[in-house]
């Protein structure tokens, strides 16, 4: 608190620091949690809280995802694959529990094998729980494992802002990166509070987007979400590709689009047939305790893991049996 106060430089700070403020405040909140189970202050400030925190793991999801497909190298805190309601911004010299998240990491390349492109059910039961962190160390491991594939339309590729129309039209971030026949679309909502109207809901589903479109560019009309794996087709009116949000934001409340893989994702069977005719390695397994070498160990590694011992380069052969997204 100490920090945080110092920070907003309102009363005092760390060049001049406020010492009588300082003291009223440590002995305020001092006050505050001598007597939890019957201080009143907390029983009326902890559902807000909650309800705050919900508010703010929507935020965190978009502001993830706008992070990790915009131009130029994402930065991430150590530690912070999942959440984290620091005050101030995290502090990297803190200690950071590696084996809970790499069990994490195991088991939702359990729930998520690689060769399974039905992801949705798994991901909403996700979002469904998202108070446990899972979602956002998915949606971390999901996008990292897409620009390690990809890192070509992510070095080279261009930014396309796009347009969206309808009633939530305001509440949509979203843009494009193209590079040669490759096309992917970010979609990320915004001001969730206004959006769900203030409501104890899910932002998804024509209840909340009503019939708000998303503008597509010319360059693709079929995209898988990276993220459930459901496979979209846009439609063409007046001239101008588009999908509607009610359908793109319907398993989870952000999305991203990948055309230039589409034909992996909608022939699963054809290609592990014609991987399958090549020989070679064996398919690829979920991760699991016993497999820390396996392919799959290569694309569920975060930025703070992957300098252990585990990475190693993802073969040609590997990412054809079934690791494209």
């Amino acid at each position: 608190m100490l920090k945080a106060v110092r920070e907003a430089k309102m009363h005092t700070s760390w060049i001049n620091p406020n010492d009588e403020y300082e003291q009223a405040l440590s002995s305020f909140i001092d006050a505050l949690f001598a007597s939890p189970d019957k201080n009143a202050f907390l029983n009326d400030f902890m559902p807000l809280q909650t309800r705050i925190a919900r508010y703010g793991m929507f935020n965190s999801l978009s502001q993830i995802l706008i992070k990790f497909t915009s131009p130029g190298v994402p930065d991430i805190y150590q530690g912070n694959e999942l959440w984290d309601f620091s005050l101030v911004d995290p502090d990297n010299r803190r200690p950071v529990d590696y084996v809970r998240r790499i069990q994490m990491l195991r088991e939702l390349a359990a729930m998520f094998p690689a060769d399974n492109a039905r992801q949705a059910a798994p991901a909403r039961c996700l979002l469904d729980s998202m108070e446990d962190g899972r979602i956002k160390l998915y949606v971390t491991w999901k996008t990292l494992a897409l620009r390690a594939r990809h890192a070509e339309l992510f070095e080279r590729g261009g930014y396309t802002p796009l347009v969206t129309a309808g009633a939530q039209a305001d509440h949509v971030c979203a843009f494009a990166r193209m590079h040669e026949d490759r096309t992917l679309v970010t979609v990320a909502p915004r001001l969730f509070f206004r959006l769900t109207g203030g409501e104890d809901q899910l932002p998804l589903g024509s209840e909340v987007w009503s019939t708000t479109r998303l503008l597509l560019p010319k360059t693709a009309t079929r995209y898988r979400d990276v993220l459930t794996g459901r496979c979209l087709t846009a439609e063409q009116v007046d001239g101008q590709f588009s999908l509607p949000l009610a359908i793109v934001l319907a398993e989870l409340p952000i999305a991203l689009l990948n055309s230039e893989s589409i034909r992996q994702a909608c022939r699963n069977d054809e290609i592990r047939l014609r991987a399958g005719q090549r020989g070679g390695s064996q398919p690829i397994q979920p991760l699991t305790n016993g497999s820390a070498g396996s392919a799959c160990s290569a694309v569920i590694l975060t930025p703070a893991l992957l300098l252990g011992s585990g990475w190693r380069r993802i073969r040609r052969h590997d990412i054809d049996r079934g690791l494209d997204d």
